[in-house]
């Protein structure tokens, strides 16, 4: 569970990856693009542990017309904190893309759930 793995939440159709390198944020990326004809944008839901390369993560998979729901992580283990919002989406906006802060991850799930054009 959690890589590629297709759900359904609220009646639409959504990816769920919890790619924690950037081998896997790269193997993502290679999915959307192979799916890209079906979605033209993305509207990812990206939360992080702070100690990741948030950045990277931001230069690999998000394009400039993707949008992008920053949440802070709850559930971590102890050891980790989580990346705030805040940097996400300064990362989300010098990649050139639309950055919203979300205060929970349903209400991310919500607001990209409302984009009729893109894959969440």
């Amino acid at each position: 569970p959690g890589r590629l793995e297709w759900t359904t939440w609220r009646g639409r159709s959504i990816l769920l990856d919890g790619a924690h390198n950037s081998e896997a944020a790269a193997a993502l990326r290679s999915y959307i693009d192979s799916i890209s004809h079906r979605y033209p944008k993305v509207h990812w839901v990206v939360g992080m542990a702070e100690s990741k390369d948030v950045e990277g993560f931001v230069r690999i998979l998000v394009r400039p017309c993707d949008v992008v729901e920053a949440v802070s992580v709850q559930s971590l283990p102890r050891r980790h904190t989580a990346a705030s919002p805040d940097r996400i989406q300064k990362a989300v906006t010098a990649a050139g893309a639309c950055c919203h802060v979300s205060a929970t991850l349903t209400a991310a799930l919500e607001r990209a759930c409302e984009d009729e054009d893109s894959l969440q």
